[in-house]
């Protein structure tokens, strides 16, 4: 597993991370199936930190989060997991 704290920040794991605290916010099978059957295709929330962070799936096994304080990290869904 691969994970880094700055911007362009790429993580592989099984949780996502807030870019800002690093705890994880959810887990990549949940995130991908609110995603799969939400129209907007962009899920907005808080993290435990307080931070107002979205989640945009850009690409079929990448998500994007990004905060309300700038922090933006991708996060690789690993192949197999969320099918």
């Amino acid at each position: 597993m691969e994970s880094e704290n700055n911007a362009g920040e790429v993580a592989m794991m099984k949780d996502l991370l807030c870019p800002d605290c690093e705890k994880p916010i959810m887990s990549m099978q949940k995130a991908e199936n609110l995603l799969r059957t939400t129209t907007s295709r962009t899920l907005v929330s808080r993290c435990w930190c307080g931070v107002a962070y979205e989640i945009r799936s850009l690409k079929r096994n990448v998500l994007d989060v990004s905060t309300s304080t700038g922090k933006r990290s991708e996060q690789f869904i690993e192949e197999g997991e969320g099918q």
